[in-house]
């Protein structure tokens, strides 16, 4: 299920925006949100293959500052959440720390 979550955390305006498997889909959230945010989350696949979601941040939006992190699969159902569990904390700790 994909999800769109705004908020508003120690001052700082912060996007999440699960739905970056389509790119088309992305663009109207970011279009919405970019640039009336401090932070813009975005999930999406690896790809980076014509008209991938990927391609399309890294030419339509590449005078943004950005930051990439890759989460691990886990086949195990008991690890689902756990092996995103890193990518969460740099994400949060890089928010947190940049006053």
């Amino acid at each position: 299920m994909d999800f769109i979550a705004y908020m508003e955390v120690k001052g700082k305006k912060i996007a999440i925006v699960s739905i970056g498997d389509y790119p088309e889909y992305l663009e109207k959230q970011i279009k919405v949100y970019l640039d009336n945010v401090d932070y813009f989350v975005c999930c999406l696949r690896t790809h980076n293959r014509t008209g991938s979601t990927r391609k399309m941040l890294l030419t339509e939006y590449a005078n943004y500052p950005r930051e990439e992190f890759w989460t691990v699969h886990s086949e195990n159902e008991a690890e689902k959440y756990s092996v995103k569990k890193k990518v969460i904390e740099k994400i949060v700790s890089i928010i947190m720390l940049n006053q």
